[in-house]
């Protein structure tokens, strides 16, 4: 009986503190833990039996602008390496940390940021170098490439290999690069046109759609479903894929989904008005290689779909030529726009580049 009051006493508190913190979220309770001990967390945190003094507060703030801040404090520091990495960077700065972990990854954060086990590569030294600029950097270069969602706990793949074509290679006719300028926009994506019959009544006419195949383990985060603003009037898709924590591909002008993947997603509204906004996909949803994702003709003017990317660790300048852009929302995202096919294993990277003028996918400032 005795035991039964005290579990009793234990459980109803921690409903209180669930509305103050997120007790569910793994990394704030190991926080908490690591932060204040494990009695003191049960009686501040989980039994509100103790109220916390001013260090504990600090503690707990520290927690909550950022889980991972216990790391900075658990390592020892009395190798010379350590001792050395703790005097270039400032790691009780919560703010600073969180960037590091964001941009470098958790894995990579603890290697090369606490323990110094692990030299960082220049890509690595560039987000380094950003954060200690500008700490809230993570949060710009996030947003530009995972717009409204991301995998959380993703691991680390910045050099992925894309090893499944996306398409039926014998349908394209010709593929264009990335970084024109149409319709008075910058255009970060390539151009897909599809092999064709010819026009009628000024629309491309395309006999049969081609499969559009998922070219590496991704989640896709976000998704738009949208009518076209022409004479047909189609609805179309967009779909953004996650790759690791660094890059979203991304591809535009879908008719159809798969009914796999149409069953996974449910009912999704079509947005009349033009342009469509994207839409988290929650959980996101992991999809196979190779798996079929759609199907479609490409849009009713020109016949072709889009195939883009965005990459963390690119830093592309925009080019002078393109200056007046400099405050529209693409332009921001060509700073870490890239070409699609170079992703692609060897053979399937040349197939692809094959079919773009001069081989070559990139606007001319960017080799």
């Amino acid at each position: 009986m005795f035991k039964s009051i005290v579990l009793l006493f234990i459980l109803l508190p921690s409903s209180v503190f669930a509305q103050q913190y997120n007790l569910k979220d793994p990394a704030l309770n190991k926080c908490f833990s690591e932060m204040l001990g494990k009695e003191k967390y049960q009686q501040i945190i989980f039994t509100e039996t103790q109220k916390p003094n001013q260090e504990e507060l600090n503690s707990i703030t520290e927690c909550l602008n950022n889980p991972d801040y216990w790391m900075a404090t658990s390592y020892p520091v009395t190798n010379n390496n350590n001792s050395n990495n703790n005097r270039k960077y400032n790691l009780k700065d919560p703010a600073l940390n969180k960037c590091f972990s964001e941009m470098l990854g958790k894995e990579k954060y603890q290697q090369i940021i606490f323990t110094e086990t692990q030299k960082p590569n220049q890509e690595e030294l560039n987000s380094i170098t950003e954060c200690l600029n500008n700490p809230d950097y993570w949060r710009f270069k996030t947003h530009v490439i995972f717009s409204s969602n991301k995998v959380e706990n993703c691991i680390s793949n910045p050099n992925p290999v894309f090893t499944h074509e996306v398409t039926d290679y014998s349908k394209i006719s010709k593929i264009e690069r990335w970084g024109q300028i149409k319709h008075g926009v910058i255009k970060g994506h390539t151009y897909v046109f599809l092999n064709n019959i010819g026009r009628r009544n000024n629309l491309v006419v395309i006999n049969e759609p081609v499969p559009i195949y998922n070219p590496i383990d991704s989640y896709l985060i976000l998704l738009s479903r949208f009518r076209q603003p022409d004479k047909v009037k189609n609805v179309q898709w967009r779909l953004y894929f996650q790759v690791g924590c660094e890059i979203v591909f991304y591809f535009d002008h879908i008719d159809n989904l798969s009914e796999k993947l149409l069953n996974k997603l449910g009912n999704i509204p079509v947005y009349e008005d033009h342009p469509a906004p994207t839409v988290p996909v929650n959980p996101p949803l992991k999809i196979k290689a190779g798996e079929l994702i759609a199907f479609t003709k490409g849009t009713t003017m020109a016949g072709n779909w889009d195939f883009g990317l965005l990459d963390i660790n690119k830093n592309n300048e925009l080019p002078k030529r393109l200056k007046k852009f400099e405050n529209s929302v693409e332009a921001k995202r060509y700073k870490f726009l890239a070409c699609p096919y170079e992703y692609f294993q060897e053979d399937i990277k040349k197939k692809y580049l094959k079919k773009i003028k001069g081989n070559k996918c990139n606007p001319k400032e960017i080799k």
